[in-house]
């Protein structure tokens, strides 16, 4: 595969560090605990849902999230 993925295509394998927890002014406990996350581990799974967003650092990015829900 070259080039970006679009609709339909399936995702390459990836392992990403998790980052959950995280409070303004600390750092994540994930990240402290090196916890990664990995497509292989969602494989039986209809839909996996990828989302990247510049930083948590108010009630609007929390508010955007939380729609996925």
């Amino acid at each position: 595969m070259s080039g970006a993925l679009e609709t339909g295509d399936r995702a390459p394998g990836f392992d990403l560090p998790a980052v959950y927890g995280y409070k303004s002014g600390a750092s994540s406990p994930s990240a402290e605990e090196k916890v990664m996350v990995k497509l292989k581990d969602f494989q039986d799974k209809k839909w996996v849902v990828l989302c990247f967003y510049a930083q948590d650092s108010s009630p609007e990015d929390t508010r955007l999230l939380v729609s996925f829900n």
